[in-house]
């Protein structure tokens, strides 16, 4: 059995002055900011494990217990003072507005989780992993602003348009099970754990509480032969959720930055991740060659991405929606190869990259997709040469090592604005596209000579 706790205690004060400007497609003035953050913080960390294992006399089984808890509290308090200036199509003055306010901001999260696994094998080959979770994750976030009732007096009266005390229970009840099996140079395994997750959210302001549930699958299998010790192939899939936090779901506008303000989706459902991997590794020990590939491939459904509103004025609304009917997705490939050159000892090296995504936002109504793509080559060339010699009870060292790294990157993205059309709310599609290209190249020479002192020490018993 092992025992874990640890604690934290963090205060701070900041204060960030940012200046802003921003203009229209014409270069016209659009807007000007100046705004003014001060914040006296005080945060609490509390962290508790425990773990426990039991090995019974059958071999393979086995049964294991963890559970974790961790607290956190933090709580600010500052001041917002903000000015913002708002120009006409000319670029003249046509308003202003000025914001003057006190905030504060309780923060408290305490999340719970336990796990059981107990693994069982039901013949030489086969063993079966039988796994229960329970999460409790409790979170309240009370945000609060204050106006002045009088010039220069105190902060006394409650903004309600940006204040709310919100609350959020989750428990999570997860079960699963995964079958192993191992022979000769085979290993391969499957299995699933479902989850049923509830989520409690009260708005202490209104009374009002939301309760919604979720019934959440996590697939898994791999697959994997090892040729010998030094070469192996894998091939790998699982799936997995996330789900949306408070920061996410909290209905209120946070106006910290006033041409940036942020809403949450109490509506927010949780997303759903594919993953493809596969790689291969060889190393020969005799020659020091080396090769290794992977790539992986993913695919998110119902994912979380940002919703903009921007008025004529240049002042953003945002909020968290899931994407519906489209899929996020990401790839990755990596290639290596490594050979030693024992005729002048040294090490050369090539290495290729490839990752691209492809995501979504959406921007006044309008579904933007962005592709973006990048690849890379390097080569690598090492060598590293010491010498030593010793005289008089001191030791010196010369050094020499050179490193060659010429690589290039290059990239280029596509963004597509999938807008509804006023007539018939079909989709036009606009295509941008751009490049990214970079190359670097370095080479680092190091000579040195150093001097040790010998020194000795004696121990009494």
């Amino acid at each position: 059995m092992k025992i874990t706790v640890d604690g934290t205690i963090k205060s701070n004060k900041t204060r960030n002055n940012y200046l802003a400007t921003s203009l229209r497609g014409n270069d016209v003035l659009l807007n000007s900011s100046n705004r003014v953050l001060t914040n006296d913080g005080d945060e609490q960390i509390f962290n508790a494990s425990l773990f426990y294992t039991k090995k019974f006399k059958k071999k393979g089984r086995t049964f294991t217990a963890n559970f974790t808890e961790a607290l956190n509290q933090n709580n600010t308090k500052g001041f917002l003072n903000t000015e913002i200036a708002y120009y006409n199509n000319l670029g003249r003055l046509d308003s202003m507005q000025r914001i003057n306010q006190y905030k504060t901001n309780d923060i408290t999260s305490s999340v719970f989780n336990s796990n059981f696994t107990f693994s069982e094998p039901l013949t030489k080959t086969v063993t079966l992993t039988g796994n229960y979770r329970l999460v409790i994750n409790n979170s309240s976030i009370n945000r609060l602003s204050y106006n002045r009732t009088v010039p220069n007096g105190e902060y006394d009266l409650i903004d309600m348009t940006l204040s709310n005390n919100y609350k959020l229970n989750q428990i999570s009840n997860q079960g699963g099970a995964v079958f192993n099996y191992k022979k000769n140079k085979t290993i391969f395994n499957f299995g699933t754990k479902i989850s049923d997750v509830s989520f409690d959210q009260t708005d202490l302001f209104t009374n009002q509480v939301l309760k919604r549930s979720f019934v959440n699958y996590n697939p898994q299998a791999s697959y994997q032969y090892r040729f010998s010790a030094q070469r192996s192939f894998s091939i790998n899939y699982n799936g997995n959720n996330t789900q949306p936090n408070i920061d996410q779901i909290q209905p209120v506008r946070v106006n910290t930055d006033p041409l940036n303000i942020t809403i949450g989706n109490p509506n927010l459902r949780p997303s759903f991740t594919n993953r493809f991997s596969s790689y291969y590794n060889s190393y020969k020990v005799l020659s020091g060659q080396s090769i290794y590939v992977s790539g992986s491939y993913s695919t998110t459904s119902n994912a979380i991405i940002s919703n903009t509103t921007t008025d004529s004025a240049g002042k953003s609304i945002y909020q968290f929606t899931n994407l519906r009917d489209r899929q996020t997705a990401n790839f990755y490939l990596y290639g290596g190869y490594n050979q030693k050159i024992k005729f002048l000892d040294a090490n050369a090296g090539l290495n290729i990259n490839a990752n691209g995504n492809t995501y979504y936002s959406i921007s006044n109504n309008a579904l933007n997709k962005t592709q973006s793509y990048t690849y890379g080559v390097s080569a690598r060339f090492s060598k590293y040469k010491a010498y030593l010699f010793n005289k008089e009870g001191f030791l010196y060292e010369a050094e020499y090592y050179v490193n060659t790294y010429p690589s290039l990157t290059r990239g280029f993205f596509i963004t597509l604005f999938l807008r509804p059309k006023p007539e018939n709310r079909d989709f036009i599609i606009v295509r941008e596209s751009g490049e990214i290209e970079g190359a670097s190249k370095k080479v680092c020479r190091r000579l040195g000579i150093f001097q040790k002192e010998d020194s000795r020490k004696k121990r009494f018993h």
